[in-house]
């Protein structure tokens, strides 16, 4: 089976990986008004992307099959960008921990919408660095990406003569491409980066990914590529020690004690870790076999 087009695309994406992990997270960012609505904004701004998608015909294309040449192009995009970003707040600002917040959406902060919950929150450093990426999965690089899509198919089919603006004619490419690059890019740096500054990696990054949209026409491949860019970032600030991980918390959840199956926390790691093997084995993989069957 090829994941391929847009229905199929969008089905096992949805099924495999976005509705479980966004269930979680609603939940957890129920005990703080803020962190909900702002999670919320995301899952709100998703769907209206995906009703915008399913309506327009100009997208068709952007669903080619994320196959092994488009996800080897997506991790080298990904990792591209990391670097950038790593090598910006270290030129610039001298302060490697900012590289958190350019892996979080930019009106959510990731750490308080993963601690402010109504739910137990990950038992250890491996399962909160598994809910951290997913979230970064569903909630930064899905709902950017599937909002940048429209915009960019719908756009480039309208304007690829150019925009008319009384006897001048500027490329569309400005208004198509320039207007989601520009909105993510002023939220991060304003909101999420705090620093403005930092609208200069974000808008270098929205191009990037943008061009690898329009080279593979792979949808999945963009999102896939944002994510790897999102996971480089948090493993990083793992890696160096500056993550916002409480003292005394295990690496791996402490299965062998009474005390973790005596709470409802180890209901979450499991699902944390079923959601990966469920888009493992019902999305990544199906995309990768050769056969086109």
């Amino acid at each position: 089976m090829r994941i391929e087009g847009k229905a199929q695309s969008l089905k096992w994406f949805l099924i495999g990986l976005y509705l479980p992990a966004i269930a979680i997270y609603l939940l957890q960012s129920a005990g703080n008004l803020g962190q909900y609505v702002a999670t919320s904004f995301y899952v709100l701004l998703t769907a209206i992307s995906l009703i915008v998608l399913i309506l327009i015909k100009s997208d068709d294309e952007y669903y080619s099959n994320f196959g092994p040449a488009n996800m080897f192009g997506a991790v080298i995009v990904g990792l591209a960008m990391t670097a950038l970003s790593w090598g910006l707040s270290v030129a610039w600002l001298n302060k490697p921990e900012m590289l958190l917040a350019l892996s979080k959406p930019a009106i959510a902060p990731l750490l308080s919408a993963l601690n402010l919950s109504v739910i137990p929150t990950p038992t250890s450093v491996s399962t909160m660095l598994l809910s951290q990426l997913l979230f970064g999965l569903v909630m930064a690089a899905a709902s950017e990406e599937l909002f940048r899509l429209p915009f960019f198919s719908e756009g480039k089919q309208r304007w690829k003569n150019g925009i008319k603006i009384g006897k001048l004619t500027l490329p569309g490419v400005l208004l198509y491409v320039g207007f989601p690059v520009g909105f993510w890019a002023a939220l991060h740096a304003v909101q999420s980066y705090e620093n403005p500054l930092f609208v200069i990696p974000a808008a270098v990054n929205g191009v990037i990914l943008t061009i690898y949209l329009w080279k593979t026409r792979c949808i999945l491949g963009c999102i896939f590529a944002h994510f790897i860019y999102n996971a480089g970032i948090i493993i990083l600030t793992y890696a160096r020690g500056i993550a916002n991980v409480p003292s005394g918390t295990p690496i791996i959840p402490n299965i062998f004690s009474g005390e973790y199956w005596a709470t409802s926390a180890f209901v979450l790691d499991g699902l944390l870790i079923a959601i990966v093997i469920w888009g493992f084995i019902f999305f990544l993989l199906p995309s990768l076999k050769r056969d086109k069957t």
